[in-house]
């Protein structure tokens, strides 16, 4: 029985940053009608410069989401601004191409620079749990469930108290 618990706690803790991924996903495809096969591709690119970032400096890789989260909102911006929006109003199919080339690109950009060696952050928590009775949380995944509801919650507070988030609701 306890390693049934187990599996569905550890379930519950990664599926909160899969839902966090997929709100991203479908506030781009019902607002926007755009099907983004390129985010996968982003969150590469996003991973490869927190690693880069934790490298150099040392910041925790979920702190560095405070840096990384206004870099790639200003690089989905200039994307949106200078690529997506020629094809505003075409059909849906235009855009998994678009975004596949776009996934294609940051792809092979990211092998040029930084190669196709396995690369991997270790924060001295890495290899720590929390514990409960005989149940054990390790802490990278309890971290990120935590900072993914809280980025959940905000979103949703956004979504539902502010008046632009009324307009995305209304547009979609």
């Amino acid at each position: 029985m306890t390693e049934l618990v187990q599996a569905v706690v550890l379930g519950l803790l990664i599926g909160g940053v899969y839902a966090l991924m997929a709100s991203g996903l479908t506030l781009i495809f019902g607002v926007m009608n755009i099907i983004n096969v390129a985010q996968g591709a982003f969150l590469i690119m996003v991973a490869f410069f927190t690693w880069w970032l934790w490298r150099e400096t040392g910041i925790d890789p979920i702190l560095a989401s405070v840096i990384t989260t206004p870099m790639m909102f200003g690089f989905g911006w200039v994307l949106y601004r200078t690529v997506m929006v020629r094809i505003r109003g075409w059909s849906p199919s235009m855009s998994v191409l678009l975004t596949f080339g776009l996934a294609l690109t940051i792809e092979g950009v990211l092998n040029i620079t930084a190669g196709n060696k396995f690369k991997s952050t270790t924060p001295g928590y890495f290899e720590e749990s929390f514990r409960i009775g005989s149940l054990s949380f390790p802490k990278p995944q309890v971290y990120g469930f935590l900072a993914a509801v809280l980025v959940l919650a905000a979103l949703y507070v956004v979504l539902t108290r502010t008046w632009t988030g009324r307009a995305i609701r209304a547009s979609s």
